[in-house]
């Protein structure tokens, strides 16, 4: 997009002159040809609106009617428009006993039409026009709206065909550069928009306007929109318009509204108190955003007190800041308003009583700092909850109620960005707001340490390597890492901690070259120094175990007995790597995209060569499939251990719905792993009561998934099976792995958890939108909203034919158990697979024919099956009720023992209790050769 700047430099008091007879002369040539251009203009489309129409007003594009008189105009333009020079579009409209009447205004000095039938690169106008029946209320989603595009020979593209009126008045010329501006005048019937007056004129009606505008040296057209996430597919969050226009303009002097660009805010706030210094995000169901006009900067402090009132249809409401930039990225801080955390609070208001704070930006990348929540004591007797953002360049740190809570860096935010409030889902009112420019890094150092959050300072003072924190800010007595890294030929001489010595203290303590310290009273500042070393020089190549070719490579290189010492060294495929080092004993972590980690110990003690060998990895940074590339984000994955078959991802590092792709594509493939929730339980914290780990799949454009959890599959869009395995798996507190297997063949997935098939499913449940037949990539993805971290082990990925043809025969076959081939894993009768539900019996004794099992292991009802399968068959066991009892505890006064009986579809059992036999479905029989206590004895209570 090109933001074109003029620029006059006067030269003599003659030029200025000439230039103004020349100026006026040029003038009248360009009066006159928008004169003709407007007396010659004739729009090349046909109307076919038969519905009847209002008498007062004619569809002309001249907007000259009375009852355009005195409407409220919504008005946007582009992000990018912080200097005033860019295109801008102003739209009104209202409802008649006829239908709805819309005008709009283009200011646009780059008007153009191809003269072909294709919007995308014309200048148009687009509405998506949304109106309940009188007393109703439609589904809400934006594809159930009407939508109406418009170019400017009034050519139209619509979703329910074109009996509408419309009429499009260029002034100047089309393509010429030197438009001056188009307007629309448009007429949609109540049959065209579907709506049924005989219940009533519907008195509003809701918009989602957007103009395409094509700047020059630009094929195609940008659209003006409002970024704000998944918000235009939910019609109820936009502009309403009623008999009088746009029902929200901005009052002409107010503070909070569109940006200072005139970008717009959603069209559900009630500012009818916002000169008093009060809004409310009261309409809707989802998405209120509102700018703060008169502020576009980097530094600042924004503050507001926030009251709530109530939920808008949403389970998880949430209200705070919003922070836009000109690319459209966002990035937001909200407080938690769910219902069971509002309390009753003066003057007949709600409050919040625990501040829990999260984030989420344009990718829906949720950070919710539950670990940080602060208990509210107050609510009760205070009037809502003051949010403070303290934001430098891309470093956002977060206060409630003066209490610290964290600071974040988003470097994509590390610019000027437009800033207001975001209401998720919730009814809440904005008041007591401010927004106060820092002026340097003085002054956020003193705001910050009056709140006691000291600011981490890590430099190198001297060439030859360099140094970086962990953290952006610490409080007094937190523990930060620095990361020391040498260049080739240097060491460290000196770490200076608030001008305090730790070099020997770091030699002794570091660890890989990374030293940790606790933080003073005070701010931060570390200073390190470098110097020549007399180092010995490591040279070689990296190489690709697969077939020797060299590979671009990076090492890192950690001495063991001077721990600070760390060395980044880049390997070229063409020219190797040379590396000048201190002698000493080095552990080398090779890395190389698309291969697996390598950890070798190097003891240099003379110069030598060395080349390192790295085996292919599963995964890939970035994949291309049917056209389009998708990315593994690297940062949030753990792949040190990938060499042992290991690969890790957590909520707090980022890895909720952050797939990792695997290198290779297909229209065929099988994934194995087993799934373990690995987070270490600590009592008094927080967890995901229910990880979901699995399978990603994407064909480029439409993606979907296959994950387990608990005793389910959650796959496609959000989409449930029933229960399908025993279970649970994958939950706290008692994290049982998850074994998934998952094999797609001729366009079904079919699905194995523990050795128990799940489900078979289309392609198209799986990845709504895909063809039947499609190439897919494919990656491993975790869900969770809680701290859980999770690994998968023992993975494997193939798109070989022959590989998924042999495992689905394999998976048709009994599988044995190895240590007593009486029992199985699963068995297949009458062409159904059932597996054994092994994960709830005690099976460290079945060598020895012993099984056990357990109502608190979750044994009940879970059968456990025997391989072989017949029309006769002969049974026998010994059945022992083996609790060891203790006083005062409930027990199972009747146990249920026996054996369990299918052919596929239906199944039965014959079970031994009391001194009766239970079989079928619930049929009880008497059993008269048993006594009562004799059978007590072996499977009764004593």
């Amino acid at each position: 997009m090109k933001n074109k700047k003029w620029i006059a430099i006067p030269i003599a008091a003659l030029c200025v002159i000439v230039a103004a007879v020349v100026g006026i002369f040029l003038y009248m040539q360009f009066s006159i040809k928008i004169s003709e251009a407007e007396n010659t203009y004739a729009p090349e489309y046909k109307s076919f609106c038969t519905s009847p129409q209002s008498a007062e007003i004619t569809i002309d594009g001249k907007l000259e009617e009375e009852a355009w008189e005195g409407k409220g105009w919504f008005t946007d333009t582009y992000l990018q428009n912080t200097t005033g020079v860019m295109p801008g579009w102003k739209i009104t409209g209202f409802p008649t006993e006829y239908g709805i009447y819309l005008a709009a205004v283009a200011e646009d000095h780059n008007l153009v039409n191809d003269g072909e039938h294709t919007m995308a690169k014309n200048s148009s106008f687009g509405f998506y026009v949304e109106v309940d029946n009188a007393g109703e209320k439609h589904a809400n989603d934006i594809l159930y709206a009407t939508k109406v595009t418009i170019d400017m020979r009034g050519d139209a593209h619509c979703s329910e065909g074109n009996n509408f009126d419309r009429a499009v008045v260029v002034e100047g010329e089309l393509n010429s550069r030197q438009t001056q501006r188009a307007t629309a005048e448009i007429f949609l019937p109540w049959d065209f928009l579907q709506v049924d007056v005989s219940k009533g004129i519907p008195a509003e009606f809701r918009l989602y306007p957007v103009y395409r505008g094509v700047f020059e040296g630009e094929d195609w057209g940008t659209d003006m929109i409002l970024p704000i996430g998944s918000a235009e597919y939910d019609i109820y969050n936009y502009w309403r318009f009623n008999q009088d226009g746009y029902m929200t303009p901005d009052r002409e002097d107010a503070k909070l509204g569109d940006t200072v660009t005139g970008v717009a805010k959603t069209g559900n706030w009630d500012i009818s108190r916002e000169q008093e210094g009060i809004v409310r995000s009261s309409y809707g169901t989802e998405h209120h955003v509102i700018f703060d006009k008169e502020h576009y900067e980097s530094d600042f402090i924004a503050e507001v007190t926030m009251i709530p009132v109530q939920s808008l249809e949403n389970e998880w409401p949430k209200a705070g800041f919003y922070f836009l930039n000109t690319k459209g990225e966002w990035h937001a801080i909200l407080q938690d308003t769910r219902k069971d955390l509002l309390v009753d609070a003066v003057d007949g208001t709600k409050n919040v009583n625990k501040l829990s704070l999260a984030s989420v930006d344009q990718t829906w990348n949720w950070m919710e700092y539950e670990k940080e929540a602060i208990e509210n004591p107050n609510a009760a007797e205070t009037k809502g909850v003051n949010l403070k953002v303290v934001k430098y360049d891309g470093c956002f740190w977060y206060f409630v109620n003066d209490q610290y809570i964290t600071v974040e860096k988003k470097d994509f935010m590390d610019t000027e960005v437009f800033p207001g409030f975001y209401a998720l889902g919730m009814d809440v009112i904005y008041q007591d707001y401010s927004y106060t420019s820092i002026e340097d890094m003085d002054a956020l150092k003193a705001y910050l340490n009056a709140r006691g959050i000291y600011i981490i300072d890590a430099r190198a003072v001297t060439p030859g390597g360099k140094v970086e924190a962990s953290a952006i800010s610490v409080k007094m007595g937190d523990q930060y890492d620095i990361t020391i890294t040498c260049d080739s030929g240097y060491e460290v001489s000196s770490i200076l901690v608030n001008d305090e010595e730790k070099l020997e203290d770091a030699k002794r303590n570091a660890k890989d070259g990374v030293y940790t310290l606790t933080a003073s009273d005070g701010n931060q500042e570390i200073r390190v120094s470098f110097q020549k070393c007399d180092g010995l020089e490591l040279t070689g190549y990296v190489l690709s175990e697969e077939d020797e070719s060299t590979l671009n490579a990076e090492m890192i290189l950690t001495e063991k007995g001077n721990r600070i010492l760390r060395y980044q060294i880049l390997s070229n495929s063409k020219k190797g790597y040379t590396a000048v080092m201190p002698k000493g004993s080095y552990k080398a972590y090779v890395t190389s995209d698309g291969y697996i980690e390598a950890q070798e110990s190097v003891s240099l003690d003379e110069d030598q060569e060395r080349n390192f060998l790295l085996k292919l990895s599963l995964f890939a940074k970035e994949v291309e499939i049917n056209g389009t590339k998708v990315y593994s984000n690297m940062s949030v994955w753990d792949m040190s251990k990938e060499g042992k078959g290991v690969v890790s991802t957590s909520y707090d590092a980022g890895g909720k719905m952050q797939p990792l792709y695997f290198a290779k594509t297909g229209k065929e493939a099988l994934f194995q792993a087993k799934m373990e929730y690995t987070t270490r339980f600590e009592a008094g914290k927080e967890y995901q009561p229910d990880l979901f780990g699995g399978l990603f799949v994407t064909d480029g454009k439409n993606s979907g998934y296959i994950l387990a959890v608990q005793n389910k599959l959650l796959y496609g869009n959000w989409q449930w099976t029933d229960v399908v395995i025993p279970g649970p798996v994958l939950m706290y507190p008692d994290p049982v792995p998850a074994e998934m297997a998952v094999a797609l063949q001729d366009g079904y997935f079919y699905v194995y958890i523990n050795d128990n098939f799940a489900a078979k499913l289309r392609a198209a449940e799986v990845v709504p939108g895909c063809s039947q037949n499609a190439e897919f990539a494919y990656g491993i993805y975790m869900i969770a909203d809680k701290t859980a971290d999770i690994a998968f082990r023992d993975v494997s990925f193939s798109t070989d034919s022959e590989e998924v043809a042999n495992f689905q025969i394999q998976q048709g076959k009994t599988a044995v158990w190895k240590e007593n081939n009486m029992f199985a894993r699963a068995v297949v009768i009458n062409g159904v697979r059932k597996a054994s539900a092994r994960e709830v019996w005690d099976t460290s004794e079945i060598a020895e024919n012993i099984l056990k099992g357990s109502y608190d292991m979750g044994t009940k009802m879970q059968p456990f099956y025997f391989a072989s399968t017949g029309k006769q068959a002969l049974y026998q066991a010994k059945i022992e009720y083996t609790t060891s009892f203790e006083a005062g505890k409930e027990y199972q006064n009747d146990l249920y023992g026996g054996l369990y009986v299918t052919d596929g579809t239906h199944n039965g059992y014959i079970l031994a209790v009391q001194n009766k036999l239970v079989y079928g479905d619930w049929q009880w029989t008497g059993c008269p050769g048993l006594t009562r206590s004799g059978f007590s004895n072996a499977c009764g209570l004593p």
